[in-house]
């Protein structure tokens, strides 16, 4: 009880830190300025957040909810810990990732002023919170049977909560609703609320995945689960990395977060293989897929040809990618009788 007590009140505190100290998307102006100046950086207002009171809830809300689907696979003590090393990671990885790979932050007096630990300046990242949540896992076991339903829950809120930043658009669109904002003085894709709507997805998928695999009569574990939702989320970054415009962690016309997540999927795709043919498969059809991707990057960026056609490529490219990945998946996992 006492150690249930303590994780309590860590995930109490991380969720007041993030309420009250997370103001945005990416690095605020003044704070920006003081790096490159050398002037005083700004303080923590301490004041109610929207976005970060958002982050706050959509984690909450999503352990909740994978907490009521896998009770009977978990303690309460061990869901607790979880969600406790989860945040914590998280909060710690997705502010290091962003400094390290924002080239706002390539001044050396960054370091000096412990930059990584101010997260009133703004600046997270994703992939870095879901890093922090999976590593969780390792820690407490208990977390491998939460995370897999409980990730694409806070993905989903989290990119909803970025309609209260200056991130999360894409191109220039000649539409109303929901998949409309208005930046500035253009109309521009809402690239957030699609990927809400592919998160609920993966969701589903996730949830009804053990149902799939008993049709099939073949073993699925938490960590099979916990696989199937990085491969998903993965392929579907590479795609929403693409549609965005925010110039959110961008080198050049190459999205970081964009790397990482075929980076994810691969790394993935290695553990899954049980030899040394079924590594070198994962690691061909992860290449045949990036090197035209990244050449679709570069024409997006740079040539004059109809962005629909460019895009119709890039979901084909994708889509096979994608069967790949199930053929990999599929043949990871042992049938019932024992055989594969």
């Amino acid at each position: 009880m006492k150690k249930m007590g303590c994780a309590a009140a860590a995930c109490a505190l991380l969720l007041c830190l993030l309420c009250l100290a997370v103001p945005d998307g990416q690095i605020l102006w003044e704070a920006s300025d003081a790096l490159y100046t050398g002037s005083d950086l700004p303080a923590p207002a301490w004041s109610l957040l929207p976005y970060g009171a958002g982050l706050a809830a959509s984690a909450a809300l999503a352990w909740a909810v994978s907490c009521g689907l896998v009770r009977r696979r978990t303690t309460r003590c061990a869901a607790v810990c979880w969600l406790a090393w989860s945040l914590a990671l998280g909060i710690l990885l997705s502010r290091m990732l962003y400094c390290v790979i924002e080239p706002a932050y390539y001044n050396p007096k960054w370091l000096s002023r412990l930059a990584v630990l101010r997260l009133w300046d703004g600046g997270m990242a994703m992939t870095g919170a879901i890093l922090g949540a999976l590593l969780a896992g390792r820690i407490v076991p208990g977390g491998k049977a939460l995370a897999p339903t409980a990730l694409p829950l806070f993905v989903a809120g989290a990119r909803l909560s970025e309609l209260f930043t200056q991130i999360g658009y894409g191109p220039s669109v000649s539409m109303e609703g929901m998949l409309a904002r208005q930046v500035g003085y253009a109309t521009r894709l809402n690239v957030s609320v699609l990927e809400a709507v592919m998160a609920l997805v993966i969701f589903l998928c996730i949830v009804l995945l053990p149902r799939w695999a008993q049709r099939r009569r073949l073993e699925l574990t938490d960590n099979d689960r916990l696989r199937a939702f990085v491969l998903l989320y993965g392929i579907s970054q590479i795609f929403m990395e693409s549609l965005r415009r925010d110039r959110h962690m961008v080198w050049g016309f190459t999205k970081v977060q964009q790397i990482l997540a075929i980076l994810m999927v691969l790394i993935t795709l290695l553990m899954m293989a049980k030899d040394a043919p079924g590594r070198l498969h994962a690691l061909r059809i992860t290449l045949l897929a990036a090197v035209p991707l990244i050449a679709l990057e570069f024409a997006l960026d740079r040539a004059d040809v109809s962005i629909l056609l460019l895009y119709g490529v890039y979901l084909l490219i994708l889509a096979l990618y994608l069967r790949g990945v199930y053929r990999v998946f599929r043949q990871s996992l042992p049938s019932r009788s024992g055989e594969y």
